[in-house]
Order: structure tokens, then sequence, then C-alpha cells
């Protein structure tokens, strides 16, 4: 597998994505554990549709996904917030 290296390469994936009425970045749904949106708020996928993972472990599967997926499309990491700052 190659890896995603160049500016190009990140269009193709956004314009793959558009191309089925998805836009990005992805999100994860904070109503739906393991549920995965776009960025106009439609949904994409869920993770363990039948419910054999724990809610906590399908939402960190989703997460990783959505990281890679926007990462790969050329999104920059997402800002967390320490509950700190909060």
């Amino acid at each position: 597998m190659t890896p995603i290296t160049s500016l190009a390469t990140s269009r193709l994936l956004v314009e793959a994505f558009a191309a089925r009425e998805l836009e990005l970045p992805l999100s994860l749904n904070p109503a739906e554990p393991g549920d995965v949106m776009d960025a106009k708020g439609r949904h994409v996928f869920v993770i363990d549709l039948n419910r054999e993972r724990s809610d906590i472990e399908a939402t960190e599967i989703a997460g990783l996904i959505v990281l890679a997926v926007n990462r790969c499309a050329g999104f920059p990491f997402p800002v967390l917030q320490s509950s700190e700052s909060q």
C-alpha cells in the first residue's frame, strides 16, 4: 500500500467522498456510540452494528478511522481541550 504523501492524493480522496455525496471531515456522532457522520451531519457508518463491543470500544475504533480518513484527506489533527482547561 502506498502512503499518501502528496496534496494531489489528498484531493483525490476528498473528491472520491464528494462523488458519493459525503463531505469531509468526518466526525463522531456524540449521541450514538461508534456512529460516524460527514461534515453536514449525515450518517456515514457505524462500528459494531450488532453491539458486540462496549460503547467505549466502538467509539474508540470509530475515532481511529475518522482520524485516519481526515488526516489522509489533509485535515489537521483536532485540537482537544484537557479537562483542566474546560
